[in-house]
């Protein structure tokens, strides 16, 4: 039996409370009831991973899947999106295409992080100023359900940030011609090169296009101005097929790397902080590292650790440095103690 989650485009605009201040006076969130929630949660239902079972079904509810770290696994959200921000983007998006747009930087299965290059100025444009009217609401949403998502994406250097805090941003048009069940979206599938909590906004007038999860078969009947939030690392997901309309879906997401390097600050606490590994002078680099696929075993390993993903940082480039010049003074310090030992024999002989 599949877990419905119905939507109503006419719910009022719901304000979403801090959720941390809430889970805080939780002790054991395996057993959340309806009686532990204050009045600013009254609407939503609360799960564990492991308590969500195949027998509820959810009218006009926010539904909260969570973690043993107390992090959102799956949230719902519907009817969320203010009106006024739905009608200014869906003005972009009037006689817009069928397609796929993705932009700003993305990451390749731990090879580094790359500009998306695919999407064109034009296409460009348009999620700039998509972002440019929905951000403040979608970083206001992530800074009340997942603080640490929030403090991390604020730590990302601009470098690795296009246009949004998030370093990833897609675009889905969906409707029903595009559907071909062995392609993305519509293709059962998790996305294993992605890392964090994904944040995908609904637009448009459609019928169908249900979003179902792997989480004992979650579906998701998505309406105009839902919200839905999903490790799309952890679960398998897809699209169910459009019966008429056009479905906008605006995705907020981001990858391993751009969490990938850890380093320690000057009061020796560990901070993410990642860099961007690939520039233009690294293209060597990069067509080498390519190579990496034709090696197995002992072999790859070596090969990998000899083209590091990340590059060297000046400081440590630094360290280096010194400790060959160190090397080098040793030496010759060394070789001028033998030469005066030398000397000193050779004048012990002549006496």
């Amino acid at each position: 039996m599949q877990t419905h989650l119905h939507s109503n485009s006419s719910t009022s605009e719901n304000k979403i409370p801090d959720l941390q201040k809430y889970l805080n006076r939780i002790k054991n969130i395996k057993k959340i009831t309806i009686t532990d929630l204050p009045n600013e949660w009254e609407n939503t239902q609360f799960y564990h991973i492991n308590t969500l079972n195949n027998n509820i079904t959810i009218n006009d509810k926010r539904l909260i899947v969570l973690n043993d770290q107390q992090l959102i696994n799956i949230g719902y959200f519907p009817s969320i999106i203010p009106e006024s921000l739905l009608i200014n983007m869906e003005k972009l998006l009037i006689n817009k295409k069928p397609q796929t747009i993705i932009s700003g930087t993305w990451n390749r299965y731990g090879k580094g992080i790359f500009e998306v290059k695919k999407s064109t100025e034009e296409e460009n444009e348009l999620l700039n100023k998509l972002n440019k009217i929905i951000e403040p609401f979608v970083m206001n949403l992530v800074k009340k359900l997942n603080k640490n998502m929030f403090n991390l994406l604020n730590k990302l250097p601009k470098n690795i940030k296009r246009f949004a805090n998030y370093p990833s941003l897609a675009l889905n048009i969906l409707n029903e011609k595009t559907y071909d069940v062995t392609k993305k979206p519509y293709r059962k599938h998790a996305d294993t090169n992605d890392s964090g909590m994904t944040v995908i906004l609904y637009m448009g007038q459609f019928e169908g296009g249900e979003l179902v999860i792997d989480l004992n078969n979650c579906e998701i009947n998505i309406k105009r101005g839902d919200v839905v939030l999903l490790n799309t690392y952890l679960y398998d997901h897809y699209v169910k097929k459009i019966i008429n309309g056009m479905r906008y879906g605006l995705v907020y997401f981001s990858g391993i790397d751009h969490f990938r390097i850890w380093k320690k600050d000057e009061n020796n606490n560990k901070n993410i902080l990642p860099e961007l590994p690939y520039e233009k002078e690294d293209e060597e680099l990069l067509l080498k590292r390519r190579e990496v696929k034709n090696i197995k075993g002992n072999k790859k390993k070596k090969y990998l650790k000899q083209y590091n993903i990340f590059k060297n940082d000046d400081k440590k480039k630094e360290k280096e440095k010194k400790k060959n010049d160190d090397k080098k003074k040793k030496k010759k310090v060394s070789k001028k103690k033998r030469s005066d030992v030398d000397n000193d024999n050779k004048k012990k002989v002549k006496l």
